[in-house]
């Protein structure tokens, strides 16, 4: 007698067919990463595809009656190459950016391409003081331009969050993975007198 009766018989050679095993399933790194009441959330250009579930994660639990979160502070950081990558996960953002959740998230969005002519008008054209950034369109937001300093970033971080443990998740090219998880034993260290650490998580993206 089967087990599950919605389960074929198996068949009369059995015996004879070859043995298939089944190893994980293997969870994300971002899996753990609401384990953390502090989370720097760090991608590279198509890495950014996991971080957008996190972060839609982030906006139910802070927007639904019912959903709870122990999160107190998400740092989001993310560089591209261009201002079509951003276009599509503009609307998350600004969702984010317009929900009255206190300082609990802070967006840093770094643009590494060299800009079109066309675009740095507009820019200086329509950016001012108080109003939206000109690239995004987020109020709390600003773009930066050039290539974020990590080890400023990790130090900044620390500083503000003394006896923290971070969680640190990145998606993005090897490099810059093994740059970041350098950059996170070295502030360990630096940080270790005032009880702060940085708990290090990667996934390699394909770019």
């Amino acid at each position: 007698m089967r087990a599950n009766k919605a389960l074929p018989p198996p068949p009369a050679n059995a015996a004879q067919l070859p043995t298939i095993m089944v190893d994980g399933p293997y969870g994300a790194p971002t899996q753990d990463v609401f384990d953390y009441s502090h989370i720097l959330l760090i991608c590279g250009n198509i890495g950014v595809t996991p971080m957008s579930s996190v972060l839609k994660s982030l906006y139910y639990q802070l927007t639904t009656a019912k959903a709870s979160t122990s999160v107190k502070k998400v740092y989001f950081v993310w560089s591209c190459r261009d201002v079509q990558a951003l276009e599509w996960f503009r609307d998350l953002l600004a969702a984010l950016d317009m929900e009255d959740i206190g300082d609990i998230l802070e967006v840093r969005t770094y643009l590494t391409g060299q800009l079109p002519v066309s675009l740095i008008r507009n820019i200086a054209l329509n950016q001012s003081s108080g109003g939206p950034d000109a690239v995004t369109g987020l109020y709390r937001s600003p773009t930066y331009y050039g290539r974020p300093d990590f080890d400023s970033i990790f130090g900044e971080i620390g500083k503000r969050n003394p006896s923290t443990d971070i969680g640190v998740f990145f998606c993005g090219s090897r490099d810059l993975g093994r740059k970041l998880h350098k950059t996170s034993r070295k502030w360990n260290s630096e940080l270790k007198h005032r009880s702060t650490s940085f708990s290090y998580h990667e996934e390699r993206s394909t770019e």
